[in-house]
């Protein structure tokens, strides 16, 4: 309710009776506080918008109200409260330069037990200003101010952000583009921009050809990801160079590897993308991922790793989705050029290689796309997640709990 006390005061007065400039008979209330003991919000869709359900426990607004009486002016704090209040009508929500703007239209406003403490303020002005009548549109009012975050949040998430994608920071941006509502659900479009800093994507990144999904909201929950949202992402990380690392191996965990070899330099020569057009849901071809081991200074063995891995969705505790490797395909090359000496591998050294290279391509892919802006629901369970594909575009179906 602090949050919402700051939301309305750019508002105040949000009772203005008698004219912009105070005259002999006026009266201007400005909210100072307001608070409810709980709320209860049930949001459904309709044509035009969502259908609100509101029902505010024990509000309290204080007020402070400037007004004249007889041309005598003065001034005074007073309060409004009520045992409940319940809100209801059509949320119309509407997109204007790139964002979710919503405003109920025509509330219905029912107060119990209104109680008004006036004390002190003239009659003239109370007739004025008749508070007992203002105040329902007041808190219809309030209450859309209260519920615009909360359906921004269910529809699209935080518009801005930033995450950490293999050490490098993404600047994430989201803005709607299309809304459609019905009784049966709801279809929202939103435009990406999936940046990593430091980059150079001004080079363009991999685009493969789709058309719009047709989008049905039978089994409850569904989101179509084009499969250009992720490629912009990846070609960002590549050019700022998120894929290349080195490290030594001496000093962590690595597996059998770390015992044949003391460093590992990974270099990833060519744009990782993906594809949802192939019939196999969302396929990540990692190519060209030139894998280098040393021991000291000296190149002991390179291998080149050409990945497929087909992406998975799941679903955190929060009920959001979130996008994961699966199951991968991998070809491994062992390459002579700067390796001095024979560069023989025994089969049981080659498998210890290809192990790792498989586990840095599958940690590479998951952390690339776990970054996707995937929706929460509102925060709703999602269950029986599938995932197919459909002409460019990744379909998750799921039902909602």
């Amino acid at each position: 309710t602090a949050d919402l006390t700051a939301m309305i005061a750019p508002a105040n007065p949000v009772v203005r009776i008698g004219g912009q400039d105070p005259d002999c008979l006026f009266g201007h209330g400005a909210i100072t506080d307001i608070t409810f003991s709980d709320v209860s919000i049930e949001l459904r869709p309709m044509a035009g918008g969502l259908y609100l359900q509101a029902e505010l426990m024990n509000p309290y607004v204080g007020m402070h109200l400037d007004y004249a009486a007889a041309c005598v002016d003065g001034s005074r704090d007073i309060s409004i409260a009520a045992s409940r209040v319940q809100v209801a009508g059509l949320i119309s929500l509407t997109i204007k330069d790139g964002k979710l703007e919503s405003k109920i239209v025509n509330p219905e406003v029912q107060i119990t037990a209104l109680d008004l403490e006036l004390g002190g303020v003239p009659g003239d002005v109370v007739n004025l200003i008749h508070l007992d009548q203002a105040i329902g549109p007041i808190l219809g009012w309030a209450t859309e101010r209260f519920v615009a975050p909360v359906i921004a949040d269910a529809i699209m998430g935080a518009t801005e952000s930033q995450v950490d994608v293999l050490g490098t920071t993404v600047d994430v941006k989201l803005a709607p583009s299309r809304l459609e509502f019905d009784v049966t659900g709801a279809i929202v479009e939103l435009d990406t921009q999936l940046r990593a800093q430091g980059d150079s994507i001004l080079t363009g990144f991999v685009y493969v050809p789709n058309t719009p999904p047709t989008m049905t909201t039978e089994n409850g929950f569904e989101v179509a990801l084009s499969d250009d949202a992720v490629n912009q992402l990846l070609t960002s990380l590549w050019t700022a160079k998120a894929f290349d690392k080195s490290f030594d191996l001496d000093t962590g965990s690595y597996g059998e590897v770390g015992k044949l070899y003391d460093r590992v330099e990974i270099s990833v020569k060519a744009p990782p993308f993906v594809d949802a057009s192939a019939g196999t849901g969302l396929v990540l071809t990692m190519g060209d991922l030139m894998v280098s081991f040393k021991n000291g200074s000296t190149l002991a063995t390179q291998v080149s790793v050409n990945a497929q891995i087909t992406l998975k969705a799941t679903t955190t505790a929060d009920g959001a989705v979130r996008l994961d490797a699966g199951t991968p395909t991998v070809f491994v090359d062992i390459l002579d050029d700067g390796v001095e000496g024979a560069n023989d591998l025994s089969r049981n050294d080659f498998e210890k290689i290809v192990s790792f290279a498989l586990s840095r391509a599958v940690s590479m892919g998951s952390g690339a796309v776990g970054a996707i802006p995937m929706p929460s629901a509102g925060g709703v369970s999602l269950k029986d997640l599938a995932v197919s594909d459909q002409a460019g575009y990744l379909i998750i179906d799921g039902r909602v709990e």
